[in-house]
């Protein structure tokens, strides 16, 4: 079973990860064994470790995940994930990636060089208004 840390655990997305994760849990796929927040009054997580410092929870429990799952603001994506992915874990981060282009790359390339996946949890794009905005983009109909 894969073990997972969420970050971010207290607000509305990561609801949707917790409902989620359960039901991974029940099909021995994943399950979240530690979460951090800044409000862990907030967390509904039973007989999982708690934290409120990112740092620290990458620091003591990094050889027993697999997967960080990012659901923090989108300034603080590129940082919790090159931070993650640097001491060997996998990522899976909220959309959007980061607040700019350098930022996507610095955490393309952290994946790259520490061979640690990365998946943004970009699930719009299947959705009939982003498919309309990407055909678009690609057939430059509002240029370049």
């Amino acid at each position: 079973m894969l073990k997972v840390a969420l970050i971010g655990a207290s607000g509305h997305i990561s609801k949707r990860h917790i409902t989620a994760y359960q039901q991974l849990k029940e099909e021995n796929i994943a399950e979240i064994v530690a979460c951090c927040d800044i409000h862990p009054d907030n967390i509904e997580l039973k007989n999982t470790k708690i934290y409120t410092d990112y740092n620290k929870l990458i620091e003591k429990e990094k050889n027993n995940l697999d997967i960080v799952d990012i659901c923090v603001p989108t300034f603080l994506h590129k940082d919790f994930s090159i931070k993650a992915m640097e001491a060997g874990i996998n990522v899976l981060c909220e959309k959007p990636m980061a607040l700019n282009y350098e930022d996507c790359l610095a955490m393309v390339d952290t994946s790259k060089r520490t061979g640690k996946k990365l998946m943004i949890a970009q699930v719009l794009r299947f959705t009939h208004d982003f498919e309309v905005i990407h055909d678009y983009v690609k057939n430059e109909k509002l240029g370049k």
